[in-house]
């Protein structure tokens, strides 16, 4: 049964077990592998992966091999306003030197309410800068995302520059009822992607 924990727990003969290894580079249960993902089951946890996602410190702790499972619906209000009070959710990855690399699943759940407010920044989206990175199973409601150019829903910016980087996924994700805007004069502004290279599909 998956609990609030982020972890795997049997109850067996009026004991319980913990299934799930705890993982102390992620501060979060399991490997991160595709067969035993990384369990995001609070606004702590969305929390802890964009602080680590665009720290220099753990750039090479997300790789491809890196699997987020989204487990609940959230509330992204919540969520933005723990990572700033004034501007909102920092999307992971983002800046160019330290992309999102890895796999995040939504699982089929929601983040409601997510907002940013940062009018002269770039990208500005859920992800940042994505490199080879997969997004998927994942819905956005309610958003309300401000910013310079590159803005959009999912990904700001899908790079897979060939013979440089990998080809990023966007797969079964949505955004609806939501208000996504750039600058008077930007462009490359979406409801899913940004900006999105040719490899990217």
């Amino acid at each position: 049964v998956d609990y609030g924990l982020g972890c795997r727990i049997a109850f067996r003969d009026g004991k319980f077990e913990i299934l799930s290894n705890y993982n102390r580079t992620f501060n979060m249960y399991s490997s991160g592998t595709d067969v035993d993902t990384l369990y995001v089951t609070s606004v702590d946890d969305v929390v802890d992966l964009v602080n680590m996602s665009n720290d220099i410190r753990y750039k090479d702790k997300f790789t491809d091999n890196t699997y987020f499972l989204q487990l609940i619906d959230l509330n992204g209000r919540a969520i933005s306003k723990r990572v700033s009070s004034e501007y909102g959710w920092m999307p992971i990855g983002w800046q160019s030197t330290i992309p999102f690399r890895g796999t995040y699943d939504g699982g089929g759940h929601s983040i409601t309410g997510l907002w940013i407010n940062r009018e002269y920044m770039a990208p500005v989206a859920f992800v940042g800068f994505s490199d080879g990175a997969s997004v998927r199973n994942l819905s956005l409601k309610d958003a309300s995302l401000k910013g310079d150019l590159a803005v959009g829903g999912i990904v700001g910016v899908a790079t897979s520059s060939q013979g440089k980087r990998k080809i990023t996924y966007i797969d079964n994700c949505s955004v609806s009822d939501s208000r996504i805007a750039g600058a008077p004069d930007s462009y490359a502004v979406g409801g899913i992607l940004g900006i999105v290279d040719y490899e990217s599909q």
